[in-house]
């Protein structure tokens, strides 16, 4: 129990319905001319977990019990179209001691399932009585109503759907202390769990061993691959093994949790500092090349100077007279 701030709200309820609606009809069944009067009940919040056939308008104030030493409170869910013949009970307040109470104190609603179509033990909220005097002057035992007692819409609060515990057992009754918050399903020996986000699900699953007395050690996998037999078709020698040999080229080394194969023979002889020098002989060979040709041309224009002096002289071919003898 705790106690109630905001006095000026609860003096007002406690001159209407609310949170009883004030259209509800709030005839007792059988007719017993009783009348609840205001200032019971001063204020209510139901949260209910969501669900499609939930729905916040078929509440209502099912039955309160009234008696000397204290009452008790009942609120109820009805849905017509899809229960014709029963009534769902969602809450029972605490029972609360007349000698104890004091107006207004607010109490703890807790759901309970005792419908086959409705669960509402997920069900918890809160209600605020006030004075008991008037009620308690002359105690009708328990009074039920008719489902058309209902109330406001807005106490309900539709809350989205969830997990709120996990137990091991049996049966509710016999199952042990519930686990909320964050709940690591842990598994042991042979034995794995698997999550699947699509399915919203867990796989359990046993995993083949040689005996129970090991812990597993591939926790989250449902069992181990194959082996491998063969590699090629080349099965291990009596160890188990195939050895990998290195050969021409080839180096082997042993990594973590790794084998690194290398080829050798074509790693680079030299390096940038050797290419530039072979880079520079290059060069002055290309320089070489272009004096050589340019030598090759003035040779060649030399040639053709001394071919044309040569060939343009002409020799004259004027034969001599016979020199005769002198008279």
């Amino acid at each position: 129990m705790s106690s109630t701030v905001g006095l000026g709200w609860l003096n007002t309820n406690a001159t209407r319905n609310y949170p009883i609606s004030q259209e509800a009809n709030l005839t007792p069944l059988g007719s017993s001319g009783f009348n609840l009067p205001d200032g019971v009940i001063l204020d209510m919040r139901l949260s209910v977990p969501y669900s499609p056939k939930i729905k916040p308008f078929y509440f209502y104030l099912k039955s309160i019990s009234a008696y000397a030493h204290g009452i008790i409170l009942e609120i109820g869910y009805y849905n017509a179209g899809i229960v014709s013949s029963e009534k769902a009970t969602v809450a029972i307040s605490e029972a609360i001691v007349a000698e104890d109470h004091t107006s207004p104190t607010t109490y703890t609603l807790t759901g309970v399932s005792t419908n086959e179509e409705y669960d509402f033990s997920n069900v918890v909220g809160v209600v605020t009585i006030g004075s008991l005097t008037q009620l308690l002057s002359n105690p009708p035992g328990r009074v039920d109503f008719n489902t058309d007692a209902y109330l406001e819409s807005t106490v309900v609060s539709m809350n989205t759907a969830g997990v709120s515990s996990i137990r091991v057992g049996g049966d509710l009754q016999a199952a042990g202390t519930a686990l909320t918050g964050h709940v690591i399903v842990r598994p042991r020996t042979n034995f794995g769990i698997q999550t699947s986000a699509t399915e919203n699900s867990l796989t359990f699953s046993a995993l083949k061993g040689l005996g129970l007395t090991a812990d597993c050690t591939c926790e989250g996998e449902i069992e181990l691959g194959p082996c491998i037999r063969k590699i090629n078709g080349l099965p291990p020698d009596q160890n188990g093994n195939i050895d990998l040999i290195a050969g021409t080229c080839i180096s082997l080394a042993k990594g973590s949790a790794a084998i690194t194969i290398s080829e050798t023979c074509s790693e680079p002889c030299c390096g940038c500092d050797q290419l530039s020098i072979v880079v520079g002989d290059l060069r002055d060979l290309q320089s070489g090349f272009e004096r050589l040709d340019s030598y090759i041309t003035a040779l060649a224009s030399a040639i053709e100077s001394l071919r044309s002096s040569a060939f343009g002289s002409v020799v004259a071919s004027n034969s001599c007279d016979a020199c005769g003898d002198t008279p």
